[in-house]
């Protein structure tokens, strides 16, 4: 009876672990995450229209993503928010030939994966992709301390804000300022100012008589006395 007993708990105790096998290999596996979505990030996050349109003009944008599945070195990107857009000089943009708007965009990607704490210790300055016609890189500096990192160029400082994705190979950070290469991009070409119309010479001023017309006339009568004195009208004293 005692034998009976073990017997059938054993057989129980073995039922239940297969029972538990069984489920725990039926169970669904985890749903492998997608390719990374460079703009999408952007997009979702729905305050970077200006930066979007600018990575879909000059095609960069298209140029990361595609590249995102064979670099070995990652990138980091630097977004300006649209109010950063809408605080740069009217007609700034607008100024910018196509060369220039590619130099732009690309000034804001690092050729290299950088975590925030990582922009602490690099060695400045860090090139950019943004490259000059004679081959020249532009580049970026950063300084900062405890968990605050500051980016600059020439023409701009900025903190370094939220990051929108920090995940190798890709790190996407906000910036509140569009960061600017050189002066040849924060100077726009100033509109020139109309000619003030040529001044008027002042129109002589017209008198009621005829200037000079006494003299004339007292010169007349002489020439007319004469005459007559020789023809014999006047005598001659």
């Amino acid at each position: 009876m005692a034998s009976a007993l073990v017997s059938s708990i054993v057989v129980s105790v073995f039922l239940a672990l297969i029972a538990t096998v069984s489920a725990q290999t039926a169970a669904p596996a985890p749903a492998l995450s997608g390719p990374l979505n460079f703009t999408g990030i952007l997009d979702k996050n729905g305050q970077y229209t200006y930066f979007l349109r600018f990575l879909a003009d000059t095609q960069v944008g298209s140029q990361i993503q595609n590249q995102l599945n064979t670099t070995s070195d990652g990138f980091t990107v630097f977004s300006p928010t649209d109010n950063a857009f809408n605080n740069l000089r009217l007609g700034l943009i607008n100024g910018l030939d196509s060369e220039k708007k590619v130099q732009l965009v690309l000034y804001h990607v690092l050729p290299k994966y950088y975590a925030l704490k990582d922009l602490l210790f690099v060695s400045n300055p860090v090139r950019t992709e943004a490259t000059k016609p004679n081959g020249t890189v532009f580049s970026l500096n950063f300084t900062g301390r405890d968990n605050q990192v500051n980016v600059s160029s020439p023409m701009t400082e900025t903190p370094v804000g939220t990051a929108l994705h920090q995940g190798k190979p890709l790190a996407i950070y906000q910036v509140d300022q569009v960061l600017l290469p050189d002066k040849s991009f924060g100077e726009s070409s100033p509109t020139a100012a109309p000619s003030p119309a040529p001044k008027k010479a002042p129109e002589p001023k017209k008198s009621s008589g005829n200037p000079g017309s006494s003299g004339t006339d007292m010169g007349l009568g002489l020439l007319l006395g004469l005459a007559l004195a020789c023809m014999g009208f006047l005598p001659i004293s």
